[in-house]
């Protein structure tokens, strides 16, 4: 374990070995940022308010957009909410731990700061050993939204976090590079019939495949997400800081017509068709390959100064569902034409 200096907190570091004490922080009412499998997440006791509104303070979070919750076991899911489904049953015993969250009744043993005053609570178990091994030893809920400035890009890496969290935060647990790379799958409830509110790695096809097609409802990306107490949906999210343009299919473009000045990025499944050979690109080799990069090479690309990202659209099945939802929102419905 190290520590840092920063702009007004000491940020301590955690690794394996020493999570009781990012625990004990959480414990006494600090933000500790933790891995998980899908993103960076920036964590507070979800059941103390002023902890709590930290989190909104550091993310620069409206304070009606509701936090995550990470608990480590089912039975510690339950003392959180009113009851638990039987399809929410159905679906852990088959996802989870994993990118999986439920929207369901909160109990009191969660705070209404984290709920965003809504009744309900989005909550979820990682799968990541670090974040389930740091909540065992705290015992206690924990609030934890994508660990970044809200609308911005999601942190997947220890570098990322360290960067732009240090001073801000009490700790930092490293837990390397995550897996799945963008946010969990959240479900609701509601007429009988589970609904997507928000794509992720637990996709469409597999949740069906658990209950059968006629009892889930797809993703509507046009849908009234946030009357479902959805965290994230309501506002501009995913965005790094050079403008990013969807690619829906292979072209020659002639990028440099469109920006004269300046470096041009590009991420896909297929190697760029683009007059300009003098981009910083990342070609990936399938679906899966390009979540686990996606917030990491917007990193890598507003690191070495990119004034524009050019993304290719993935096939809107799978795991691409997720995909096309977050290049939609970083790049702000902007195609090339």
């Amino acid at each position: 374990m190290n520590s840092l200096a920063g702009n007004s907190k000491e940020t301590r570091y955690f690794c394996e070995e020493s999570l009781p004490g990012a625990a004990r922080i959480i414990r006494d009412g600090g933000l500790v940022v933790f891995p998980t499998e899908t993103v960076y997440g920036l964590g507070a006791d979800a059941g103390n308010n002023a902890a709590c509104q930290s989190i909104y303070a550091v993310k620069q979070r409206p304070a009606d957009n509701p936090l995550i919750v990470h608990v480590h076991s089912l039975d510690a899911l339950a003392e959180c909410v009113d009851s638990v489904p039987e399809d929410v049953r159905v679906l852990f015993d088959q996802f989870s731990p994993g990118p999986l969250t439920f929207v369901l009744p909160k109990s009191m043993k969660i705070c209404d700061t984290a709920t965003a005053g809504k009744a309900t609570v989005a909550i979820r178990i990682p799968s990541h050993p670090l974040a389930l091994r740091f909540l065992e030893a705290g015992g206690i809920p924990v609030a934890g939204p994508s660990a970044n400035v809200s609308g911005k890009n999601s942190p997947t890496s220890f570098q990322m976090v360290h960067e732009t969290l240090r001073g801000k935060v009490d700790g930092i647990i490293d837990g390397g590079d995550c897996s799945v790379g963008v946010e969990s799958t959240i479900l609701g409830f509601s007429g009988g019939k589970v609904q997507i509110l928000r794509p992720g790695a637990v996709t469409y096809e597999m949740i069906c495949d658990c209950l059968g097609k006629d009892a889930v409802k797809p993703f509507n990306s046009g849908g009234s997400q946030q009357s479902h107490g959805v965290p994230g949906e309501r506002y501009a999210h995913y965005q790094p800081k050079a403008q990013v343009y969807l690619l829906a299919c292979k072209a020659n473009y002639n990028l440099r017509n469109r920006f004269p000045q300046g470096q041009i990025a590009y991420i896909g499944l297929s190697e760029p068709e683009l007059a300009d050979e003098n981009i910083e690109k990342i070609v990936c080799k399938d679906v899966v390959d390009y979540a686990q990069n996606l917030y990491r090479a917007f990193y890598r690309f507003d690191s070495a100064g990119c004034q524009a990202i050019i993304a290719e659209l993935p096939p809107r099945t799978g795991l691409g569902e997720a995909l096309i939802d977050r290049l939609t929102k970083a790049a702000d419905n902007r195609f090339l034409d």
